[in-house]
């Protein structure tokens, strides 16, 4: 079955006797989010307006899910699920947020002569649909709270956010995203990333340009390189050769500066990546390619870095959702309330009200619902206050002490160290140093990395 919903087949596009774009054959994968990197120059924004219709190539194809669109205009190809945003927003800026977005879907019923004049309540009906479905998007994007202010007095970062607004009015499959983190501070990044995965899941696919390799490491698979206008690279290896041991019962910690390859690891083995080589061993059991929910049956929980808990349910019904199928329900429950009391005072209380900490431990305790024999824990302290991170970091450890085995990444160097029994040092994709943590904290080399 072919899974591509993007295709070219030897695009060129020149500016005179300038190739910009020169003989480029790829595939983007349906579901994925594939990362365009390359140096200033390498052709990759000409490369995104061949693709989305701003410019036609010179030579080859273009096809969406199939069909050739070499030679349509952006506007129909929007029709056909293909969005793109820019690496400098073009709102219209004294416009509103809101109305913004509701100019974004196509063939508007108002927009034709005949519309206006013959189909005035249509048009009413039509503009409230268009209304409620901005206000969804902008919910959807936390861009509710300015949908009243013009589009040119918002943040740069929220500009983005609008952007990808825009492009959601269209309902599209693939989504075309240049440098969405250019300019955006570290907080608003975080939530442009959260609401890409979080549309990723729901079976949109990205290409996305973006010079921040961290962003690009830890959240695009597979990543495609551009140099000179050709594909050097496609499918560029994250991660190349690692090799590490969680050992029972022993809390073994994962570090390295950003863009080392610790999320990307973390999410292989949880069988959220595929691995392109090499094997993983649960108890010298081939467990390679499993997939999330046979690996949670054997024993295997995971809990990312974002989006680990349901937002809109209680703490109640968290847990009585992840224990639908257990034996005993609510002798499990007890347990995990005895545990953290936190969570027993607050059970009535939606995941989403929790502070950022009380929301870490209910993940926790959603991963030691179903008795795991391993717990992989994606930056379980990002974004916390360092006394929320501490208390989270010290339960952590609790795990162990009751048999539990962790294999956590941790972007707080030394609050992993002082607690983690073993540590391995990523970079580059590649192990560095390994070795018994409390050594390694006081290690000169570690600050070499």
């Amino acid at each position: 079955m072919d899974d591509a919903i993007l295709r070219l087949s030897g695009v060129s596009r020149s500016f005179g006797d300038f190739k910009a774009v020169d003989d480029v054959t790829l595939e983007i994968r349906e579901g994925s989010i594939t990362g365009l990197i390359g140096p200033n120059g390498a052709g990759k924004s000409t490369l995104f307006n061949v693709i989305a219709g701003e410019l036609a190539p010179s030579s080859g194809s273009v096809s969406l899910s199939g069909t050739d669109v070499s030679r349509l205009p952006p506007d129909q190809r929007f029709a056909l699920g293909l969005g793109r945003t820019f690496q400098i927003p073009r709102p219209f800026a004294r416009m509103s947020v809101l109305e913004n977005v509701m100019l974004a879907p196509l063939k508007q019923t108002g927009e034709t002569l005949l519309g206006a004049v013959f189909g005035k309540a249509r048009i009413r009906e039509q503009e409230e649909a268009i209304r409620n479905r901005a206000l969804e998007v902008l919910d959807f994007l936390t861009l509710r709270p300015v949908s009243d202010q013009p589009a040119g007095k918002i943040s740069g970062g929220q500009m983005k956010l609008l952007e990808l607004a825009r492009v959601l009015m269209g309902d599209p499959r693939l989504i075309l995203l240049d440098e969405p983190a250019a300019g955006v501070n570290p907080a608003l990044t975080e939530v442009l990333i959260e609401k890409i995965e979080d549309l990723n899941r729901g079976g949109k696919t990205f290409l996305i340009i973006e010079h921040d390799m961290d962003f690009v490491m830890r959240h695009c698979d597979p990543v495609l390189a551009l140099a000179e206008g050709k594909v050097v690279f496609q499918d560029l290896p994250i991660l190349r050769g690692v090799a590490l041991q969680a050992k029972t019962g022993k809390l073994t910690a994962i570090i390295g500066p950003n863009g080392a390859g610790k999320s990307t690891l973390i999410k292989a083995v949880a069988g959220l990546l595929s691995i392109t080589e090499g094997r993983v061993l649960l108890q010298d059991r081939q467990i390679t390619g499993l997939a999330p929910d046979r690996l949670s049956q054997a024993g295997i929980a995971y809990v990312p870095q974002t989006d680990n808990v349901f937002r809109t349910l209680t703490i109640q019904q968290n847990l009585d959702l992840v224990l639908k199928s257990h034996h005993n329900p609510a002798e499990r429950i007890q347990d995990l309330f005895e545990r953290f009391p936190v969570l027993a005072e607050k059970r009535r209380d939606k995941a989403g009200s929790l502070s950022g900490g009380q929301r870490q431990f209910l993940a926790v305790a959603l991963a030691l619902a179903v008795e795991p024999r391993l717990i992989l824990m994606d930056e379980p302290s990002a974004g916390l206050s360092p006394r929320a991170a501490e208390e989270v970091l010290d339960h952590v450890r609790q795990l162990t002490r009751q048999g539990v085995s962790v294999l956590l990444v941790e972007q707080n160097v030394k609050q992993a160290l002082r607690r983690a029994d073993h540590c391995y040092v990523l970079a580059e994709g590649r192990n560095q140093i390994d070795g018994p943590a409390r050594e390694l904290l006081i290690d000169p080399a570690l600050g070499r990395i």
